[in-house]
């Protein structure tokens, strides 16, 4: 892509994401449900969540995919999506991701590709919200309010642990580059930025914990 139409797209891009575009997404039924791969994802996950009523919308967090099957998988990583089955709706991951999967050189474990195979591209620009590109959490909850959601409840974010909801190890390694010691506190310092995004765009976010309940993101 050259300078002049990089340009244009980034300034489409920034203005999908203006505090007015984004409100202007956002649909009555406006309740999502986030579910992330940790450990706590089996004992806090309720098919239909309480006080907030049937979601309209459900997006898994990599490995979620294979607890129970949602509406959108988001894995920015090649072997989550490589073990993942298909979602019903649609995928967001990075954009060379994306080309791999439509052109068949990287394929789900289960099921047929969705429809729907979107890159990152949709969601803010980095200089906005860089957060929501670095982590598949992050873009996942991004996602969700890209599709209209005003209030998102995230289940297994337990942000802890090395493990996941089915016992599973998490990888040593993610695209070969060693995961960290200091990961979550890393995931930790985006997710401030990501989540003032999205309270001044009108999104609560809320985590679902299993001692402390509901708690603010």
């Amino acid at each position: 892509m050259d300078a002049a139409r990089r340009q244009r797209a980034d300034a489409e891009r920034r203005e999908a994401w203006t505090v007015e575009a984004v409100r202007a997404r956002q649909r009555t039924n406006s309740f999502a449900v986030v579910l992330c791969p940790g450990p706590s994802l089996a004992d806090t996950w309720k098919r239909e969540p309480g006080a907030q009523g049937r979601p309209f919308l459900t997006i898994a967090v990599n490995g979620a995919i294979n607890f129970t099957r949602c509406d959108w998988l988001v894995a920015l990583d090649r072997e989550p999506l490589r073990q993942a089955r298909s979602p019903r709706e649609g995928i967001l991951t990075k954009r060379e991701k994306r080309i791999e999967l439509q052109a068949g050189g990287l394929s789900l474990k289960a099921g047929a590709l969705p429809e729907l195979v979107w890159s990152t591209d949709v969601l803010p620009h980095r200089h906005d919200c860089a957060g929501a590109l670095r982590w598949s959490r992050l873009a996942a909850i991004t996602l969700a309010a890209h599709l209209g959601a005003t209030s998102i409840d995230v289940y297994g974010d337990d942000r802890t642990g090395s493990t996941y909801w089915d016992g599973e190890d998490m990888p040593l390694s993610v695209e070969g580059a060693l995961v960290r010691p200091d990961r979550w506190e890393k995931e930790a310092k985006d997710d401030a930025d990501v989540m003032a995004f999205l309270r001044e765009r009108g999104v609560d976010v809320t985590r679902v914990l299993p001692r402390l309940g509901r708690v603010a993101a």
